[in-house]
């Protein structure tokens, strides 16, 4: 009987791949968003939008957590599944609240690919090549 021969995965396996996702997504949400709050602290504090009513003050915070921080822990793959949750529900607010579920404008657009590759992160984890993994391995020698 003839074997069928497998196509394997150029790449070695997808933990490459979620670290490129991981490293592109999380950094490009910095980059544009995080970096931004950063920069603007003082201003956005008090001038940032409210959409679930907890005041500006808290929503700014949130979004400033979620934007700088969670995207920088997600980079290095530390505290992956707990960043990505921050960012989720931020993404989620701002996708439904902000942008209407408009899936037309082009920030609604980003919004909601943002909010599905953060889905991913948050269901998948770091992978091999992150600090969660290092500390899980080093854990368990």
């Amino acid at each position: 009987m003839r074997k069928i021969k497998s196509v394997s995965d150029p790449w070695g396996n997808d933990d490459i791949a979620i670290l490129i996702l991981r490293l592109g997504a999380a950094s490009s949400l910095f980059v544009r968003h995080g970096f931004e709050k950063i920069v603007h602290f003082q201003q956005m504090m008090h001038d940032f939008p409210d959409p679930i009513k907890i005041g500006e003050p808290l929503s700014f915070l949130f979004a400033f957590f979620s934007d700088s921080i969670c995207s920088l822990l997600i980079a290095a793959g530390l505290f992956t599944r707990l960043a990505s949750a921050f960012l989720v529900f931020n993404l989620l607010v701002a996708f439904v609240f902000f942008w209407h579920g408009n899936l037309l404008n082009i920030d609604g657009e980003l919004v909601f690919v943002y909010l599905v590759i953060f889905l991913y992160i948050l269901k998948r984890g770091g992978g091999r090549y992150s600090i969660d993994a290092a500390l899980k391995a080093a854990k368990e020698r």
